[in-house]
């Protein structure tokens, strides 16, 4: 059909182009001729207005039928007799058709005129060819046209000869002799009756048929556009998601752009707007300071980093520190550069698209990192080199160094080789945690969805290549070490703690240590009375007899309660156990109780209390009224103590100046009330309640306060036994979503937020017991010096196993045990690693060289072996006057005459010629405005310090690379000395005050100590690192008299004094050996000194190396 219409457009348009519409009506007559064999329509029925053409065309394939010279054009007519009859079939129609009253004269007349143009043969052929078909409607209308009309000649004998074949061939029937005899216009009326009768129900039959057909063409022609349109869709959608991508693609890696280069602005505002730096604004710099999450020795957190005092109101300050509200609110140097920028949900899909370009990605996870005031929900990435976290919205609390644009913190990152250890831990009373050790001292509690998430997450951290992971010492071997007195009480609870879940991280599962002491008053205490000490094998709320048997009648009366209510099932109010505690003795409220001072547990305890401060006579006040409210005037009050009590002075004074208002009796809360054994000084009281944990008093009592926190009485019938029940919603295994009634299980899920949650229970048997001087303090006996040479225990002086010139200017000890002999301007770089699980790590040396400076070229160099020389490293602009390094040889720190310090990323490889290779330049460290003369790591405390001419000690974070604060020498001289302790963080350090010296001792956070003037010159200090608890270490300095001088590390009380006969020339340096049972000094003129606990000679010499000059 749409050929035809095509046919009849053409027509009318072409009406002067005769032959080029034949040939067009060539083109289409094979299809138009297969249409009508197939639905045997007519032309006359669908081209009334181009006959003549129509009639031309349909005679010239009649013509050429016969003729096979014409094959190649006409080949679908000559090759089919269907074909031709079609076509005689349609020119009779036509005939019939133009015969008829209903064709006008005119087309009558063109039509005719064509047939009269054809050869009288032709015709005679045309003439044969419809007669065979045509019906007897044709011989009447040929008739009465031929009467009725008067024609042209031609057509006239066309026409003639035309019926008189018809009427020959319709003699032979009855019907149309009839037809021929009567009544022409009642003959023609009966004809047409008749073919119209005839072929009805064949036009029905054709009209159903055209319907149906019509019909499918329609669906079939609406699934093709509908095919079509899917199609254009289809390409249209992909064309534009091409552009889409690529748009995104553009502004991902614009927003990653600038998050990157926000980070390095962050940076660069760090190291130029401290307190000693250049852009420095006094009126916007922080002047707060809150707990720094990293942990030293033993899990202590003693650093503190600066922070704003935000959320916090000014009403909670005094006076003179509200300030320090206003310095929160003002905008820091270049505060600009952070305030257009992207959305923290934009920030952090570009990061997390500059991950996956930057790294191969393995594993992504959902998960919440977990803080103790906040969660945050983000995505945990694996890569084959670090793992990170990308928060949906800014980490507010994760760090609060000064830096502009900290609110857009929006990841973290841990890099595989600083992973230590990671441990599944619970949260919220559901087994879906995890926590990440490292070993600069961060730990990351990490919570997900379920159990099998975890354990997913779990085996994909298991897979990772970790350098530095230890192997986690099982419980049977702690206990054991323990057990032998090979660990102290301190570090056996922290792993105990850690073992059973509890986490810095999060305030419901806090680590827990036990009240020691019961005796808070007097001038005097002394540890060797047992009754200085609470009964370790009882509950702290059962310290009297009275008490427990309060308790006993309260569990017994939530028992009978429980029994009536089985007989009153609607009854919702009934407890689901009986217990004889209801608060737990360590929350999320004893917690923030107890470190109220210290932010930012100051603002989260205002959080926790409704914006507002506890009553004053409620507040952290006093160690005795504490004591005596957990242990006897209270039965709400169940409290145990925290681990800072152990090891953390600052949180017992209002360093901040807050508000905490006046008790009854009119006295202000400020620092907390403590006894005068320590002479109310909170570092000594500190100090002391260590020494007491490792008392052997407690030691041999400890066991039992270990079966009741974390062994076989802390639930079930021991537990009821002990009186160590406590509220059930404590517990692990509660089913919170078992509970039928929706408002007891609503106060069962609140309960588990703030009641607190039990440890994980650790040991189901009884725990064995452990196997098993001088005052310290006038005020305090039974404190322990320790185990070191020079020991005010020692009742023998210690042995000089070594005396040798040796020609070493100065000396090094190394974490293998060894000491090492090095020449002047020169420091030793070792690459060092670790075996063995975490209790018995063994540390191997598996490289060590010789790092020297100081020559004119300003070039360091390095000697491998000392009979070797040394080799160039790498040369710099300026000249050097300290060096420093990391045992894992990961960076270099180069001091310059010009007051900065470089920070050097080095490579270790056995690939490499000399196994070490310079990396890029990391950050430079400004503060110092004269020359570095000393430049000392802590990796312990994750700290560096630096001091320079003009007295000036600076303390630096060695994980951030960033300035944390300053300390001034009295004497305002330069500093030749500076040593950091490695158990306890202090730094002591020295400077000249005219013939003699002036030692100034500060804490790891930079509050003096003491001070020491001394007549003789002090050209070293080192520290003993005897464990802490345990001793009390001593600072030795090396004196230009010619001894050696120890003072205690509390006080800097001399303690003893040491000497070689015969011996006068100065000590220039000294050191401990790792383990302190050496102590190793070194003369003017190089002459090494050795002394020990009582070892013959030989037993050292294989433990020093030289590398002379």
């Amino acid at each position: 059909m749409s050929s035809l219409h095509s046919l009849q457009q053409t027509a009318a348009e072409s009406k002067n182009s005769r032959s080029t519409l034949t040939d067009m009506l060539l083109f289409t007559l094979r299809d138009f001729t297969a249409y009508a064999i197939c639905r045997g329509l007519r032309a006359v029925d669908v081209m009334k207005d181009n006959l003549p053409n129509v009639t031309e065309l349909l005679l010239n394939a009649l013509v050429v039928s016969g003729d096979s010279s014409k094959k190649t054009t006409w080949q679908f007519i000559v090759e089919s007799d269907s074909v031709r009859k079609v076509i005689w079939k349609q020119l009779a129609d036509v005939l019939t058709y133009i015969l008829s009253f209903s064709c006008d004269l005119v087309t009558t007349e063109n039509v005719i005129s064509v047939i009269g143009q054809l050869s009288d043969v032709t015709q005679k052929k045309i003439v044969d060819s419809i007669q065979l078909l045509a019906d007897d409607l044709l011989l009447l209308n040929l008739k009465n046209f031929l009467q009725t009309n008067s024609i042209k000649a031609v057509s006239e004998s066309f026409l003639t000869r035309l019926l008189r074949r018809l009427t020959l061939s319709s003699t032979k029937s009855s019907v149309g002799a009839n037809h021929l005899s009567g009544d022409p216009e009642t003959t023609l009326r009966e004809v047409w009756l008749t073919h119209i009768k005839k072929h009805r129900s064949s036009w029905k039959e054709q009209l159903t048929e055209c319907k149906h057909l019509i019909f499918h063409n329609l669906d079939s022609l609406a699934k093709l556009v509908s095919h079509s349109a899917t199609e254009i869709n289809k390409d249209v959608v992909h064309r534009q998601n091409l552009e889409r991508k690529k748009f995104i693609e553009l502004v991902k890696i614009n927003m990653a752009t600038e998050v990157s280069v926000s980070t390095s602005w962050q940076r660069l505002v760090r190291q130029l707007t401290h307190e000693r730096a250049l852009w420095h604004d006094k009126l916007s710099y922080p002047q707060s300071w809150e707990i720094d999450p990293t942990e030293g020795p033993g899990r202590v957190r003693k650093r503190l980093q600066r922070c704003h005092m935000t959320s916090i109101q000014a009403q909670f300050l005094l006076d003179e520190a509200q300030y320090k509200v206003g310095l929160s609110q003002s905008s820091p140097p270049l505060q600009y550069l952070f305030e257009v920028g992207t959305q923290s949900e934009s920030a952090s899909a570009a990061l997390i698209y500059r991950l996956h370009t930057n790294e191969t990605i393995r594993f992504t996870c959902k998960c919440s990192n977990v803080t103790p005031s906040t969660e945050t929900v983000g995505d945990i990435l694996i890569s084959d080199h670090s793992i990170h976290f990308v928060a949906n919205s800014a980490i507010s609390d994760y760090d609060s160094e000064v830096l502009a644009g900290s609110h857009e913190l929006l990841s973290i990152r841990w890099p595989l080789i600083e992973i230590k250890s990671f441990y599944k831990r619970r949260y919220q009373l559901q087994d879906n945690g995890l926590e990440i050790f490292l070993t600069n001292g961060r730990t990351s509690l990490i919570a997900v969805d379920s159990t099998k998430e975890r354990d997913v997450l779990w085996d994909e951290l298991s897979k990772l290549h970790l350098p530095n992971k230890t192997t986690s010492a099982d419980l049977n071997s702690i206990q054991k070490q323990w057990v032998n007195g090979q660990m102290s009480n301190f570090d056996y609870l922290t792993h105990l703690n850690t073992l059973a879940g509890r986490s810095f991280n999060d305030l419901m599962q806090y680590p827990v240590f036990p009240f020691i002491l019961n005796q808070y008053e007097g001038n005097y205490l002394d540890l060797n009375d047992p009754q200085s000490y609470r009964k370790l094998n009882k509950p702290i709320a059962c310290q009297h007899i009275e008490n427990e048997a309060k308790f006993k009648q309260h569990y017994e009366a939530i028992e009978a309660d429980i029994e009536l209510s089985k007989r009153n099932p609607d009854d919702s109010h009934v407890p689901l156990a009986p217990y004889h505690y209801a608060s737990h003795y360590s929350n999320s409220g004893v917690v923030l109780h107890y470190l109220v001072r210290l932010l930012p547990y100051t603002k989260m305890f205002l959080r926790y209390q409704d914006g507002q401060f506890d009553i004053p006579d409620r507040t952290f006040h006093s160690m005795q009224t504490s004591w005596l409210l957990s242990s006897q005037r209270s039965s709400t009050d169940v409290k145990e103590l925290i681990p800072e009590f152990f090891y953390l002075p600052e949180f017992m004074t209002n360093y901040e100046g807050f508000n905490f208002g006046k008790r009854h009796t009119k006295e202000p809360v400020m620092d907390l009330n403590l006894p005068a054994w320590c002479h109310h000084n909170s570092r000594l009281f500190v100090l002391i309640l260590r020494q007491s944990l490792e008392n052997q008093l407690v030691s041999t009592h400890l066991h039992s306060w270990i079966n009741l926190v974390f062994g076989f009485q802390q639930q079930g019938l021991a537990a009821k036994e002990a009186v160590n029940i406590f509220h059930p919603a404590t517990y692990y295994g509660l089913e919170v979503n078992s509970i039928e009634d929706e408002l007891q299980q609503s106060a069962i899920k609140v309960m588990i937020r703030t009641y607190g949650q039990m440890p994980k229970q650790l040991f189901t048997t009884k725990h064995p017991e452990q196997q098993q001087d001088g005052p310290v303090l006038n005020t305090v006996s039974g404190l322990c010096w320790g185990d070191y040479v020079g020991s005010p225990s020692e009742t023998v002086d210690p042995k000089i196993v070594v005396n040798d010139l040796v020609r070493a200017a100065t000396i090094a000890a190394i974490s293998t045990g060894e000491i090492v002999g090095l020449a002047a301007s020169s420091c030793v770089i070792t690459h060092e690693t670790k075996t063995g699980d975490e209790l018995s790590a063994r540390t191997d040396c598996i490289w060590a060289a010789r790092l020297c400076w100081g020559n004119s070229d300003n070039v360091l160099r390095l000697q491998i072996q000392k009979d070797k020389q040394p080799i160039n490293f790498v040369s710099l602009p300026f000249k050097v006057t300290a060096c420093a390094s990391l045992a894992d040889c990961r960076l270099l720190l180069i001091a310059s005459d010009a007051g900065f310090i470089q920070v050097h990323r080095l490579s270790y490889s056995k690939q490499q010629s000399c196994e070490i290779s310079w990396v890029s330049l990391v950050t430079t460290l400004t503060a110092h405005h004269s020359a570095i003369t000393s430049l000392v790591v802590s990796p312990e405390y994750s700290i560096i310090v630096s001091a320079d001419k003009s007295g000036l000690c600076i303390i630096w974070d060695l994980n951030k690379l960033m300035y944390v604060r300053c300390m001034e020498s009295e004497t305002q001289r330069e500093v030749t000395c500076v040593t950091v302790s490695s158990t306890m963080g202090d730094i002591a350090f020295c400077s000249p005050h005219g013939r003699g010296s002036v030692i100034d001792v500060y804490t790891v956070n930079a509050s003096p100590i003491s001070s020491l003037t001394l007549r003789d010159r002090v050209n070293w200090l080192c520290y003993s690192s005897a464990p802490e608890g345990k001793s009390v270490n001593v600072l030795v300095g090396a004196l230009s008299n010619g001894t050696l001088q120890l003072w205690s590390s509390w006080d800097l009380r001399p303690l003893r004094t040491l000497s070689v006969p015969g011996l006068s020339e100065p000590f220039m340096c000294c050191t401990y050996a790792q383990d302190s049972q050496y102590l190793a000094a070194c003369t003017y003129s190089g002459r090494l000194i050795i002394w020990a606990k009582g070892g013959p000679p030989s037993t050292l010499f294989s433990r020093v190396k030289y590398f002379p000059a």
